[in-house]
């Protein structure tokens, strides 16, 4: 059998930030499903751990509105792989073992960001989502409460884990966290109306001020009145803004237009 490139075996962890009516939580689900299928296709599987504290997104309540959410990017989603469990923060280090079907679902709405991730340290191939959690992780992320959050964060590509992290606008995100993103979806946020616009965003910034500014312009010209669905996906460490077109990724450098290949980018002919 070839040998997996790194292009394909990548796993990264993701910002999602976006304000209600944005279809934020759509992007989250159809990014997790597109996540599980490139795993398949690669002859593994990935589980899914949610963190949904005290369960204030009841989307992940059951798999009809789960898939309901998905079709909204994916028109054509009708079947979620796996199962969707509901289970306690104390019960996270067990479903690492498990040797149920790798491609379940699992929720967690118990616990603290340290009840959470403690026991995700231990976990490898998953998808590990931190849902609107402006009101958690918040600070400077310091001390033993945010020590398992952290660890999670700085080996995932060692535990090859897919860790997606979700806020209202960039202002929420605390500023020391941003160094461990390495890829963005930029939705409508708010951040334009801040006093101080922009200010916090810590890394790859000319790149996320130029989705944030290109979503809102995008969302002016379409005026949709179910929503602001623009959005752009970012590169932080390269600092490059990608347009979604059809199943591609596109960005602009220069007069010449690119595609997205792997974790490279190639010139469109």
């Amino acid at each position: 059998m070839a040998k997996k490139s790194d292009d394909e075996v990548q796993s990264y962890n993701w910002l999602i930030v976006g304000r209600q009516r944005t279809g934020k939580t759509s992007s989250l689900l159809a990014m997790i499903i597109e996540l599980q299928y490139a795993a398949y296709k690669r002859g593994k599987k990935k589980r899914v751990l949610i963190f949904n504290p005290d369960g204030k997104n009841d989307v992940f309540e059951k798999k009809s509105l789960i898939i309901n959410e998905v079709r909204n990017t994916i028109p054509e989603f009708n079947k979620m792989p796996g199962s969707l469990k509901k289970i306690s923060a104390s019960a996270i280090s067990k479903i690492g073992n498990a040797n149920d079907d790798l491609y379940n679902w699992y929720v967690v709405t118990d616990g603290d960001i340290k009840d959470f991730s403690d026991p995700c340290r231990v976990l490898r191939d998953f998808i590990i989502v931190y849902d609107d959690c402006n009101n958690i992780i918040t600070g400077n992320i310091a001390g033993k409460r945010f020590e398992g959050f952290k660890d999670v964060l700085a080996g995932n590509r060692i535990r090859n884990n897919d860790t997606i992290i979700t806020y209202h606008d960039t202002t929420q995100v605390p500023p020391k966290l941003w160094t461990y993103f390495q890829r963005a979806i930029v939705k409508q946020t708010d951040d334009a109306d801040s006093k101080n616009p922009y200010a916090n965003i810590g890394k790859a910034r000319k790149a996320m001020i130029q989705a944030l500014q290109e979503v809102e312009k995008e969302n002016q010209r379409v005026k949709n009145p179910d929503g602001d669905f623009a959005q752009r996906i970012v590169w932080l460490n390269e600092e490059y803004v990608f347009q979604n077109v059809g199943n591609e990724l596109i960005t602009k450098l220069g007069n010449k237009m690119y595609k997205a290949v792997g974790k490279k980018i190639e010139a469109i002919v």
